[in-house]
């Protein structure tokens, strides 16, 4: 997977319970390249159509796209899927083996990530409330949170990770409504 990693992209559902016991569904598109969330989409009743336009979305304003995507072997990954995306982007969808979460990683650590950090800490009450706090998250995660595989950098904003720490003021500032804390240097 690492010879590929720069041409691939990963992307897997994540169920939520509100507090009306109504499931809602995360889809979420990883670059596996920069660990970047390119999409999350937070639905009721997750559809081919719902995918197909988030890839529509995701891919309009990015100039080069990924050779393949892997998906587990959810059906809504289906064939309709991957004929959409070889016939519109020439991208193969890449489907696991049953059972195999190793073989989708990067995504894995991805849910694990959002359900440790975010979802298991909070009660949502609808998809736009759970939407919100989402888009929230993935604006931190993709440009402040440290990432061990990328030297403690985050995926698109690059910052400098090996900072002398003593002579330096640290303010801690609260995201995603206090659930998440996320440490800078003072100005």
């Amino acid at each position: 997977m690492k010879s590929h990693a720069k041409r691939a992209f990963a992307c897997d559902f994540i169920t939520v319970e509100t507090a009306f016991l109504i499931q809602l569904y995360i889809f979420a598109l990883l670059d596996i390249n920069t660990r970047e969330i390119v999409a999350a989409r937070v639905t009721r009743n997750p559809t081919a159509n719902l995918l197909e336009q988030a890839f529509r979305t995701c891919f309009l304003c990015r100039e080069v796209h990924p050779d393949f995507i892997v998906s587990d072997r959810d059906g809504i990954f289906g064939d309709l899927l991957g004929r959409f995306l070889l016939d519109c982007y020439g991208i193969r969808l890449y489907r696991t083996p049953p059972r195999s979460p190793n073989c989708n990683a990067f995504i894995e650590r991805w849910n694990r990530t959002i359900r440790e950090e975010l979802l298991d800490r909070r009660i949502f009450f609808g998809r736009r409330d759970l939407q919100q706090v989402v888009d929230e998250y993935v604006a931190y995660y993709n440009e402040r949170r440290p990432h061990q595989s990328l030297d403690l950098n985050a995926p698109i904003q690059k910052f400098d990770s090996k900072i002398n720490f003593d002579s330096e003021k640290i303010c801690r500032n609260r995201i995603v409504d206090g659930l998440v804390l996320d440490y800078r240097l003072a100005a």
